[in-house]
């Protein structure tokens, strides 16, 4: 049974955490208060928002980093020189990460950045414990990593449900007309601030300790032994059945294959991991059979692997997703072979070669995304030199039918290397025209992509997203206030918002205020009255098209009265796909303020 701390612990805990870890702490207020005021000031489309997301993702990323630097140096005990120096690396890992930022984040901006804090997560597992430490201390300071997660993760999940069920009846019972905002103000705080903090006062201290503690919970071992290995043996059993009917059958693997297989590989891994330390004690000896018979078990399954990857990359060429299960495919293999080949069997070489593969995979002219766009450029080359439209120097006209196919290819090749790695991934073939194709307004890739095939005189391959019949654009009111006088009621509506209804008290009367974002219309009920029904449609049509081609300066409002309700809408932002030839909106987002007052009789 979980004892809860009292305040005087959660004090002296918290007071503990901050002088233990300052530097994870203060990254971990900045990155927090930096998303509410995010949130707060509604900055989505402009230079400033760009900055904030940055600090963020600095700030998440400092966290991890900081961490794992004191508990190399708290093992090392290196003194007040050793501290000084771990200090500077703490403040220049966030910053130099914040500089190495593009100014629009994208694709790979964002892959890299997951693959880093993967790796900054694997690397606190095993920071303490890189040069000193048993097997047995490495994997006991783990499994108290993994319980104050999930106690840290049961805390903050309770107590942010408490809270929020606490303003939602103060919002009822005192008709208080809460902002939206603050359950994910709330939100951000319990997860950025308090779960951290709270995990980090849990992080084991005294190293040396863990490496002679035998305490291993017996409801693990229930958990490994009857739910996660018999899963293990299922997913076993299905995999090879799938291998065995391929092979008979002589058809190509299915693209989920290496997912289920990698899946597979992971589980089976963690389950090995869990039952470790009790491996030698007497009536397990199955451990080892069992972890034997695993390893040779996923040679098989590492094949269909590598078949299934293999033929992708032959056909479509390397990309980023390609690159990366091919990678765990050969750490698989290394993971295995050591297992079954080396006597020591040192659990840490797990954490410890998988974050260097993760680090190794995104940076260097091997990463996966220099390797995944030289790929990609060859096979575009190809295919325009086979339909006469490149001759190796510049772009040039043809009278070459080209097949839908290779059509296609080509259009997926550029809005892939657009997407990716931005217009100038296509300056080899572009040559002078690659500035034109970077001042393409709006600046999204989609756009970029339609310009340059039209270059090379093809169509746009996905019709769904075609620049040249469904315009993306974003309106924003160009005044961001709005005047009140003389209405006595103001409510802001966000798309955004998942509960689309509002309570609107005026002249001592209740109200209900529905949005229906699908059908673009709101209506005001009083009781079972509808007494206001408004269609949005027609006005947000109108944004779209004086919108769609150059963003406009002009307000767009409704006035208009009903039932003994006047009312003004006015738009503050709209973001949609516009369908030229339909006339039709597709996945709508908008903000407006509605603006109410009773009509006197």
């Amino acid at each position: 049974m979980i004892k809860l701390p009292s305040i005087k612990q959660l004090t002296e805990g918290f007071t503990k955490t901050c002088l233990r870890f300052p530097f994870a702490v203060v990254y971990a207020f900045m990155g927090t208060f930096t998303a509410i005021y995010l949130v707060d000031s509604h900055r989505d489309d402009d230079n400033v928002a760009k900055i904030l997301y940055k600090i963020i993702l600095s700030a998440a990323l400092g966290v991890l980093s900081a961490t794992a630097i004191t508990l190399i140096t708290e093992r090392l005990k290196k003194g007040t020189q050793g501290y000084i120096v771990a200090s500077i690396f703490k403040v220049i890992t966030p910053i130099a990460y914040y500089f190495s930022l593009p100014d629009e984040l994208n694709t790979r901006s964002t892959i890299k950045y997951m693959i880093i804090m993967l790796a900054l997560h694997l690397i606190v597992s095993y920071a303490p414990f890189i040069w000193k430490g048993t097997i047995n201390g490495f994997w006991q300071f783990n499994k108290s990593l993994f319980i104050n997660f999930l106690v840290s993760i049961l805390y903050s999940s309770v107590l942010y449900l408490g809270l929020i069920a606490a303003l939602g009846t103060v919002d009822e019972l005192f008709n208080v007309n809460l902002d939206y905002k603050i359950y994910l103000k709330l939100y951000i705080f319990m997860a950025g601030i308090f779960n951290t903090i709270f995990f980090l006062a849990s992080v084991p201290e005294y190293f040396t300790e863990l490496d002679n503690e035998t305490d291993y919970p017996k409801g693990l071992k229930i958990f490994t032994q009857f739910v996660l290995l018999p899963l293990v043996i299922i997913y076993l059993i299905i995999l090879y059945v799938y291998e065995a009917k391929i092979i008979f059958t002589n058809t190509m693997p299915a693209g989920i294959v290496s997912y289920l297989v990698i899946g597979f590989a992971v589980f089976g891994i963690l389950a090995l991991l869990l039952v470790y330390p009790i491996q030698e004690k007497i009536g397990n000896q199955w451990i080892k059979r069992f972890s034997t018979s695993f390893y040779i078990a996923l040679f098989p399954l590492i094949g269909l692997l590598f078949w299934a990857i293999g033929l992708r990359v032959m056909q479509y060429g390397f990309t980023e997703k390609r690159y990366f299960i091919l990678a765990l495919a050969c750490w698989l293999t290394f993971v295995s072979f050591y297992y079954l080949l080396n006597k020591s069997k040192n659990i840490k070489i797990i954490p410890v070669s998988l974050s260097l593969l993760m680090l190794l995979s995104i940076y260097g002219p091997w990463s996966a995304f220099e390797i995944s766009m030289f790929s990609q450029q060859s096979i575009l080359v190809d295919l325009l030199k086979k339909n006469k439209i490149y001759n190796g120097q510049k772009i040039t006209k043809t009278n070459v039918k080209i097949t839908e196919n290779d059509e296609t290819q080509i259009g997926r090749i550029v809005d892939y290397l657009c997407t990716n790695h931005g217009v100038k991934s296509l300056a080899y073939v572009l040559g002078s025209q690659i500035d034109s194709v970077a001042n393409v307004k709006p600046e999204s890739s989609y756009a970029q992509t339609n310009f340059v095939l039209k270059k090379l005189g093809l169509k746009y391959p996905n019709y769904s997203y075609n620049p040249d019949v469904k315009k993306y654009f974003t309106y924003s009111a160009p005044q961001a206030n709005v005047m009140t006088i003389p209405y006595q009621s103001v409510i802001k509506y966000s798309g955004s918002d998942y509960l689309n209804e509002y309570q609107i008290a005026l002249d001592n009367k209740l109200y209900l205020l529905k949005v229906d974002v699908d059908k673009y219309t709101f209506n005001i009920t009083q009781g079972k009255d509808t007494l206001v029904k408004q269609d949005l449609s027609t006005l947000l049509l109108k944004i779209a098209k004086e919108n769609s081609t150059n963003v406009t300066k002009n307000n767009y409002e409704i006035i208009n009265e009903q039932n003994g309700l006047s009312y003004k809408l006015v738009f503050q932002k709209v973001s949609t796909y516009y369908d030229l030839e339909q006339n039709t909106l597709e996945s709508s987002n908008f903000e407006f303020y509605l603006l109410l007052n009773p009509v006197k009789k």
